[in-house]
């Protein structure tokens, strides 16, 4: 992860850890780590594991009609494009009933986070 992404995803995650004080969906929501650069001996240990590319950075396991959940790509405010591999996550979850979107800096994920969750419950 690049240093301007982790410091929108770092702000984003405390801002989650903030909000799941008085909102317990927000202990449903957690960061993948499937990027990054590691040595290769890690690479192959995670990779075995189950550790696939293109994951999206942030799955929130909480319905809310007409979706199974939400999957977030992050992304800083400027830069950073999203990979063809990403994008086929997105894509795939979509079909496969998530909502799936791309948060250029924290606040939009914030703001896609809270509007989702304003939908009716399951």
């Amino acid at each position: 992860m690049n240093q301007p992404e982790h410091i929108e995803a770092k702000a984003l995650f405390q801002w989650v850890t903030l909000m799941e004080q008085s909102r317990p969906e927000f202990k449903l929501f957690f960061a993948c780590p499937n990027g990054g650069n590691r040595n290769l001996k890690t690479a192959v240990k995670l990779k075995a594991e189950g550790v696939r590319a293109g994951v999206s950075d942030y799955i929130m396991l909480v319905a809310r009609k007409p979706y199974h959940g939400l999957v977030i790509e992050l992304k800083p405010i400027k830069g950073g494009r999203v990979q063809d591999n990403q994008q086929e996550f997105l894509d795939n979850a979509a079909a496969q009933g998530y909502r799936a979107e791309v948060a250029r800096g924290w606040e939009a994920a914030k703001d896609i986070i809270l509007n989702y969750l304003q939908g009716p419950k399951w």
